[in-house]
């Protein structure tokens, strides 16, 4: 990430045609180049952005940093901006009341209220709407207690509820961040000068990974023997039991980006002679493309080992 940053920290990088290199753990090059590896550097970047820089639950929010400055906030700037122009890539995670300001595009459809409850935590969203609908019969304890960690120091009563739930979701989503936004805006301003509500509204939609959506888009040969047929199948299922998390990781392993960007995603089989040892998946990301192999003796042999690629986080690319 810090690499990433001090790259875009140059005003005219947007300018450049910008290919990636990445040096591995032991000094070598990886020799994957290509879009590929582009999208995974993206999406390897704003995972580490979200687990570092921001605060929030379903929906997050970047934080100020004492080590991020001006330049720093640009930086990232630039790199949405080139994620946009490259590849239509968006980071989804971000609150939309905070994306839609920082792109400049007003919203009549962003509740600020909805983002924020989609913000703090579901033990915190709970509580907080069961207050709303019945104040008397509230936890006030524990209602105080979350009051108190978004530094609210009035105290709550059923007329003034609504109002300080508005006044705490203002200050963490609009007010703490207006120093990002400031930096943000004038970056990203042309991007959104090319976007209405509800076009972006569509666009955050669509990225969104959804089994359903992914295996609507996956293809198969047209001609497949008995045993590919049956792999085919572990692979659809196996899709659609996936929870959110997995599900981006999948599409991370196949495509080189965790959000719904690939519309083509096909499926190859290799030959059925791999041992239960050397047997595993190949993608290759330019293309969008999985191999797979057709020896499996059961649905539980595929996922467990499909899991297990997905899970180990260490897809060193050699191919473009």
């Amino acid at each position: 990430m810090s690499h990433m940053i001090q790259v875009f920290s140059d005003e005219n990088i947007l300018d450049d045609n910008l290919e990636f290199r990445r040096v591995l753990q032991n000094g070598e090059l990886e020799t994957g180049i290509g879009s590929g590896l582009l999208m995974d550097c993206l999406t390897d970047f704003w995972n580490n952005f979200y687990a570092s820089t921001t605060s929030g639950t379903t929906y997050k929010i970047p934080n100020l940093h004492h080590a991020s400055q001006e330049e720093e906030w640009k930086a990232v700037a630039r790199i949405v901006a080139f994620g946009w122009r490259r590849f239509k890539y968006l980071p989804i995670q971000l609150a939309p009341a905070f994306l839609y300001e920082a792109l400049s595009v007003p919203s009549s459809t962003c509740s600020l209220m909805e983002t924020f409850f989609n913000y703090i935590s579901p033990t915190e969203k709970d509580a907080l709407s069961e207050a709303l609908n019945d104040f008397r019969s509230a936890d006030m304890e524990e209602l105080l207690t979350i009051l108190s960690s978004h530094n609210c120091t009035i105290a709550p009563m059923e007329q003034n509820l609504l109002r300080l739930f508005e006044e705490i979701a203002h200050k963490e989503l609009v007010q703490e961040p207006s120093f990002i936004l400031k930096c943000w805006k004038p970056v990203l301003k042309s991007i959104g000068e090319s976007l209405s509500d509800g076009v972006l509204d569509k666009i955050l939609a669509d990225l969104q990974p959804k089994a359903r959506n992914v295996t609507k888009h996956i293809q198969f040969p047209k001609t497949m023997s008995p045993a590919e047929s049956t792999t085919s199948h572990h692979l659809l299922r196996f899709v659609r039991e996936l929870d959110q998390r997995e599900l981006g990781l999948f599409l991370w392993f196949f495509t080189g980006c965790d959000l719904f960007l690939c519309k083509t995603l096909k499926v190859s089989f290799t030959d059925n002679m791999m041992t239960e040892i050397s047997r595993r998946p190949v993608a290759h990301t330019r293309t969008c493309v999985l191999e797979l192999a057709t020896n499996y003796s059961t649905f539980s042999d595929f996922r467990s080992e499909f899991l297990s690629v997905l899970q180990s986080g260490i897809w060193v690319m050699d191919m473009v």
